[in-house]
């Protein structure tokens, strides 16, 4: 009887995990600190992160507008992704993505930075909301991600 209630038990944790709220806020790079907890990724150009970067940011020929457009077109297609917060303005986007079995949530902010009217570059800080290790996946994410842009933007029409 003891190891049914503990199944059930544990059945019923994930079940409630599924329905595991997301924070839908993101960050604002420029004040933001990161958690002593492994469970993040940040890319960041250097001097737009208050926190330190994991990898520099990378610098696109395309102006900012350009870039920020190619972005959400990149993510659009990424599974079990909702965009939170689209940001035209502020040139950044807040996207929640969730695991494929148990849907937890990680919270992703991908910003926009304007270099010259003709380059541009971006941030983006991956982090789960729960749990302490990731085991890599939002560093796997971002890294996934930035090919994704660079596709995107290697296949934008010549203007």
């Amino acid at each position: 009887m003891a190891k049914l209630l503990r199944s059930l038990s544990v059945f019923l944790a994930i079940i409630a995990m599924t329905a595991c709220s997301a924070d839908t806020i993101g960050v604002e790079f420029a004040t933001f600190q990161r958690p002593a907890t492994p469970n993040t990724y940040l890319v960041c150009p250097p001097g737009r992160c208050a926190a330190a970067a994991d990898e520099p940011g990378p610098i696109y020929a395309v102006s900012a507008g350009d870039l920020f457009r190619l972005v959400r077109t990149a993510l659009a297609v990424e599974p079990r992704t909702e965009l939170v917060q689209d940001q035209p303005a502020a040139l950044r986007l807040v996207l929640v993505q969730r695991s494929r079995i148990f849907r937890f949530p990680d919270t992703i902010t991908v910003q926009v930075f304007p270099l010259s009217d003709s380059r541009a570059t971006l941030a983006i800080y991956s982090r789960s909301n729960y749990g302490r290790s990731d085991l890599g996946v939002n560093k796997a994410r971002v890294q996934r991600w930035l090919g994704l842009i660079a596709t995107q933007v290697a296949q934008r029409p010549s203007s």
